[in-house]
């Protein structure tokens, strides 16, 4: 049987940039001596046991290997990657600080960069300066312990509100709209939610001038997101504002979403006046643990 060809970051085989076409043999070879070169220069143990993930077809989606005892995988653009993703969504979504990094956390992690963001979040700005960020506000609501799919509903509509002046809505304040939506996304109390009523009932709050539906992150609008547990069976509703990187070892990076969840940052008791020296309501959680995506459209 013929070894299978796999296209593979330059960078991961030491081959500087764009991609290259290696068989599967060549790739970990040369994967382990990069690796093999970064660890014994910084102290590291590594056991050169590289080994291939494989799909359920049968190719090559990436690669796993061990350094100082722990795994670490990443796909064939050397992006850190969940070796074994769980087949089954969590049995409900409910608000929790486990599994998300504060913005100061990640902006200090070795290689940050920022990738998009809709709006200028003061550190950021700091560091490349306005013109990269859009001009959008954003909105966060406080968090309870099971509420994460209402707050980020909240955060989304009055993000909408507050940067474009239209209500998106067909509720005029922050509590009605808040009960109407534990009610049309099936609030369970000390739970949360079930991923699939989050959608038609984010839906049933809208005025006919807007629709939601599921899709992607385009760097011009936000979104919210559903992300499955850092561990236990609860995931996490968020709305998503950007989008960032940081570098694990060697050219192996991490892919982040930049999101607001958990923390108010407005002022008064209705939103209608930001707090933007506020940064405790900007998180990163790892992008590999997104598994779904809607969408606000309308005027």
């Amino acid at each position: 049987m013929l070894e299978q060809l796999i296209l593979i970051s330059s960078a991961l085989v030491g081959c500087g940039e764009g991609t290259t076409e290696l068989p599967l043999g060549t790739a970990m070879e040369r994967i382990d001596a990069q690796l093999s070169a970064y660890c014994a220069e910084r102290g590291f143990s590594y056991d050169s046991d590289v080994a291939p993930i494989l799909s359920p077809s049968g190719e090559v989606t990436g690669f796993r290997t061990e350094i100082n005892g722990e795994e670490l995988t990443f796909d064939l653009d050397g992006y850190s990657m969940d070796a074994s993703p769980s087949s089954e969504d969590p049995d409900y979504y409910a608000s929790t600080l486990a599994g998300m990094t504060p913005l100061s956390d990640l902006i200090s992690s070795n290689g940050f960069s920022v990738n998009s963001c809709i709006c200028r979040i003061p550190s950021l700005v700091s560091i490349y300066g306005s013109s990269p960020f859009g001009n959008w506000t954003p909105v966060s609501f406080n968090c309870d312990i099971d509420d994460c799919a209402q707050i980020a509903s909240l955060d989304l509509i009055y993000t909408y509100r507050l940067t474009n002046a239209t209500n998106p809505s067909i509720y005029s304040s922050a509590s009605a709209l808040y009960s109407a939506l534990q009610s049309s996304q099936n609030y369970q109390p000390g739970l949360g939610i079930v991923l699939s009523d989050y959608l038609p009932g984010l839906s049933a709050t809208l005025t006919s001038s807007f629709q939601a539906s599921s899709g992607s992150f385009n760097a011009t609008k936000p979104v919210v997101c559903a992300y499955s547990p850092a561990s236990g069976n609860v995931g996490h509703f968020a709305m998503k504002i950007g989008e960032a990187e940081t570098t694990a070892f060697w050219f192996i990076k991490t892919k982040w979403d930049v999101v607001v969840s958990s923390n108010k940052n407005y002022i008064g008791t209705e939103p209608v006046m930001i707090d933007n020296t506020n940064e405790a309501c900007f998180f990163g959680i790892e992008a590999n643990r997104r598994q779904a995506t809607f969408v606000l459209f309308g005027c």
